[in-house]
C-alpha cells in the first residue's frame, strides 16, 4: 500500500511544479486564507443562483399592427366567425390560456374550411396582472375576424391585441 502511495506522490510530483503542489495541498487542508474566501464564494454563488430561479419570467415584446392588412400578412389564418364556445385552455408560450371551439363562417386566409369547427387558443399577455384586458377579446359580441398563427398546440390568435377584430 505504501508503495502506492509513492507512486502516486512521484506521478503528482512530476506533473505539477512542486511550489503549486505545496500550495494546493496547503488550501484543501485549510491551511491560509484561501479556503474560507474559496467556500464563501462558492455559497454566494449558490445562493444567488437559486433566487434567480425562483422569480424569473420570461415576457413576449408583443409586435403592434396598424391595419388589417399588415395582421392577415403575419397570420397563417383568417376567418371570420359568430359562434365561439369556450373550450378550457391550451398551452400558449407557456402560459395556460383560454382555449375556443370556433366554427368557421367565411375563410379569409389558409387551409381551414368553411363551417368547420376549430379549436383556438387566445394568446394572453402573461406578464400583466390582467393577461386578457377588462375581457378576453374571443369573447367579444357580433361576427369576429380572427388572424391565427400555428403553434406548437395548434391555432392561437396573432397577439394578446391584434388577433381578434370585428367583422365589418
Amino acid at each position: 500500500m505504501d508503495g502506492g502511495r509513492a507512486r502516486l506522490s512521484r506521478f503528482q510530483a512530476a506533473s505539477v511544479p512542486r511550489s503549486e503542489t505545496d500550495a494546493a495541498c496547503a488550501t484543501l487542508s485549510g491551511e491560509g486564507v484561501e479556503m474560507k474566501h474559496a467556500v464563501v464564494v462558492v455559497v454566494l454563488v449558490l445562493a444567488a443562483a437559486s433566487l434567480t430561479g425562483c422569480s424569473s419570467q420570461s415576457c413576449a415584446s408583443w409586435v403592434s399592427y396598424s391595419s388589417d392588412e399588415e395582421r392577415a400578412r403575419d397570420a397563417d389564418v383568417v376567418v371570420v366567425t359568430d359562434a365561439v364556445e369556450s373550450d378550457a385552455t391550451m398551452n400558449i408560450l407557456g402560459f395556460d390560456a383560454n382555449a375556443y371551439r370556433v366554427t368557421v363562417a367565411e375563410v379569409e386566409k389558409g387551409d381551414v374550411v368553411m363551417g368547420e369547427v376549430v379549436r383556438v387558443g387566445s394568446t394572453a399577455d402573461n406578464c400583466s396582472d390582467a393577461p386578457y384586458g377588462s375581457q378576453d377579446p374571443l369573447l367579444q359580441e357580433g361576427p369576429l375576424r380572427l388572424f391565427l398563427q400555428r403553434g406548437e398546440s395548434g391555432l392561437r390568435t396573432l397577439t394578446p391585441f391584434d388577433g381578434v377584430r370585428p367583422a365589418s
